[in-house]
């Protein structure tokens, strides 16, 4: 273990380079800031955060990610489906959304049971009338 001398363990007071709020850290922390001009408390680190992923995208882009988010749900919906829906189109509840390893499949599973449901009987007419 290192050895902390009082220098090391000395706690400074600065302002919070956005706000003006002030600000006690560790002095050897200052050196992740850079200067003392450049120290910001938590909430305006957060703010900051935020305004930098706010971007906009061109139509075009959104409806390309979005294609990419529905495709990916539709495989996975579609999975989990194979699993879960039993020969007689009852729903099988020995796949719970708990039992999914992976987060995404998780989040599926917990709204498959009612997308089954309410699709069911409008997929069923639809292969009936195509017969």
């Amino acid at each position: 273990m290192p050895d902390l001398s009082d220098e090391d363990i000395r706690t400074i007071t600065v302002q919070c380079a956005n706000c003006g709020e002030p600000i006690e850290l560790a002095s050897s922390a200052l050196s992740l800031f850079e200067s003392e001009d450049k120290v910001m408390c938590v909430e305006c680190m957060v703010r900051a955060t935020d305004a930098a992923a706010a971007r906009t995208f061109s139509l075009e882009d959104r409806v390309a990610l979005i294609d990419d988010v529905v495709q990916d749900f539709s495989s996975r919906l579609r999975n989990i489906l194979m699993r879960s829906v039993r020969p007689d189109l009852s729903w099988n509840n020995d796949y719970g959304f708990d039992e999914w390893s992976d987060p995404a499949d998780s989040a599926v599973a917990a709204h498959a049971p009612g997308i089954w449901y309410s699709g069911r009987e409008a997929a069923l007419s639809r292969r009936r009338s195509s017969m």
